[in-house]
């Protein structure tokens, strides 16, 4: 039983980073299209290096906030069972 519970734990967290880079993936599509905006309104603004300079921020507030939602997760499952019945 403890190598299925290993075996799941590592297929979670596999799906968990592709979230994060479908999600990423898709933000910085998004912002893409802002920026191709902006660079029609301000002559010399580079839509393409925007958005390249903006996937680190991007990549790591997806992560983060992932990584939070998880750990919320773990910390009310972590209450439930260690919970006094009355």
């Amino acid at each position: 039983m403890d190598r299925r519970a290993r075996l799941q734990l590592r297929l979670q967290q596999t799906v968990e980073g592709l979230s994060v880079a479908a999600i990423a993936y898709y933000a910085l599509g998004l912002i893409g299209y802002a920026f191709k905006a902006a660079s029609e309104v301000w002559e010399g603004f580079d839509s393409s290096i925007a958005t390249g300079l903006s996937a680190s921020v991007v990549i790591g507030l997806v992560w983060w906030s992932l990584y939070q939602t998880r750990r919320k997760m773990a910390a009310e499952e972590h209450d439930v069972t260690h919970s006094k019945i009355p």
